[in-house]
């Protein structure tokens, strides 16, 4: 069973996971001399959110940042129950879908003002990889992930995933070099101010 550790969620004694990452990251740039953060994948986004958290915690983040008018049984707590999950899940993306989306943008752009204040905080920069490669709508509906808010939190840089030579060498699919192309063009004009670099490599998605 694989898995997987958000850094949206918090830990048992309510604090978030971001402050405590956020802290070390700073100890382990000032140890090692590092200049900053490259936030890889499963820092923003993860999984799409139509198919992950769920969970109490999530969930109960979101219903404490205004959520009202919600059924018992979706309030109810699941205890990681699969059936229960999905029961909410199937609930939320019906009815409550753009506050859903809404809620994962902000706190996705949350995490990463957090991170921002702290690599800033020790003469430090911060980036982040871009969804996926995914235009700006597919970013924000499919993953949560509102790259004008992201660059409003004074992120560095957005790394563009645009690894379409890996994908052919390591899976023989189609060639996307024109449509990552055109998914860079469309980052750039949603946020033409924020540094875009250019990752256009093979051993990206290659390496295993």
């Amino acid at each position: 069973r694989k898995t997987a550790l958000s850094v949206l969620t918090r830990l048992a004694d309510g604090s978030y996971v971001q402050d405590f990452f956020a802290a070390q990251l700073q100890r382990v740039c000032q140890d090692y001399g590092f200049d900053g953060w490259h936030g890889p994948d499963g820092f923003g986004p993860q999984s799409p959110i139509h198919i992950m958290g769920f969970d109490d915690d999530i969930f109960g983040q979101f219903v404490e940042l205004g959520q009202s008018g919600l059924p018992d049984d979706i309030l109810e707590p699941t205890n990681d129950n699969p059936a229960k999950m999905t029961r909410r899940r199937d609930w939320i993306w019906r009815h409550r879908r753009l506050e859903w989306i809404t809620f994962y943008a902000d706190r996705w752009a949350g995490f990463w003002q957090v991170i921002v204040d702290a690599m800033h905080g020790i003469g430090r920069k911060a980036m982040i990889n871009s969804a996926w490669t995914r235009d700006p709508f597919e970013a924000l509906y499919r993953y949560g992930i509102d790259y004008r808010k992201i660059a409003a939190t004074g992120v560095d840089a957005i790394m563009v995933e645009t690894a379409a030579g890996g994908i052919l060498l390591g899976s023989n699919e189609r060639d996307y070099h024109y449509d990552y192309l055109a998914m860079l063009m469309h980052i750039k004009a949603c946020v033409p101010e924020t540094k875009l670099i250019f990752l256009h490599n093979t051993k990206d998605v290659a390496e295993d």
